[in-house]
Formats: C-alpha cells, structure tokens, sequence
C-alpha cells in the first residue's frame, strides 16, 4: 500500500491499490490481535527481517497509542529530517515503513 500513498491521499493504477487493500487480513489478523498467517510463516517469520520490523512497529503504534504524551514523543521520533512530524497513527506507521533508519 506503500507506494500508493500521497500525503492524505491514495492513488494510483486501481487495480493495484485494491490488490494492496486486499492484502491486508493476510498481514494482521485484528480479531487476534496479532499478525495474519502470511508475515510469520515461511518464507518470512523467523527467516526474514518481515517479522522482527512488522512486530517493532505495531509495537511502536501500540505505544503511541497509549496517550498524549506517548503519542508527542513518537512522533517526534519518527520526524524525518526532511520532513514534518506525524499527526495521527496511520502516519507514523507510513513514515516508519518508508524511513527504515529511523
């Protein structure tokens, strides 16, 4: 879904931005509340990075989550350099995917 966000927007060729959507329950599983079956099997899970970085930033958003002042120092975090701080959680959670050094 990545490369179909602008800012507060989606765009894109259609067909590509609804197979992203789609993509999603193979992710998350948020009846669980934990990853869907594709990021912990193979070949992600314990023999990728997929796991490790998918877990840190739910983890992450977890945090921010919390309250305000978790929310505040997050996003501070997740500033680029080159860029503005994240007003909400989808944001972060962009910046993060796009800017792994952060």
């Amino acid at each position: 879904m990545n490369q179909f966000l602008a800012g507060d927007t989606t765009g894109g060729n259609a067909v590509g931005v609804i197979n992203s959507a789609s993509t999603f329950l193979n992710l998350v599983a948020p009846e669980l509340g934990h990853a869907g079956h594709v990021i912990p099997t193979a070949p992600n899970g314990e023999h990728t990075e997929a796991l490790r970085t998918f877990n840190t930033i739910g983890n992450i958003l977890a945090v921010a989550g919390f309250n305000t002042k978790n929310f505040t120092q997050v996003s501070a975090l997740a500033t680029p350099s080159c860029g503005d701080a994240p007003q909400n959680l989808f944001k972060i959670a962009v910046t993060l995917a796009r800017n792994s050094a952060l």
